[in-house]
């Protein structure tokens, strides 16, 4: 079974890799908003842009559900 330490690490390690990659594609899409090469309209921008923010929100709830709330309790 893996420590928690080396559970982190592996962590660090892919997460660094993933948000380079998807970084990479960010840029790769703002590159196409050169309208001397491609021709696009504001609704599919818009489009794109819906989508992008829900599936970054999404991807962040995941990680802040794993934060529990703590219980409510009077102290004596």
């Amino acid at each position: 079974m893996k420590t928690r330490e080396q559970k982190a690490d592996k962590f660090k390690e892919l997460c660094e890799k993933r948000v380079s990659k998807a970084t990479h594609y960010l840029i790769s899409l703002g590159n196409l908003a050169n309208r001397a090469h491609y021709e696009y309209t504001q609704e599919q921008v818009n489009e794109m842009e819906r989508h992008l923010k829900a599936t970054l929100n999404e991807m962040l709830l995941k990680y802040k559900s794993q934060i529990k709330e703590q219980d409510f309790k009077f102290s004596k």
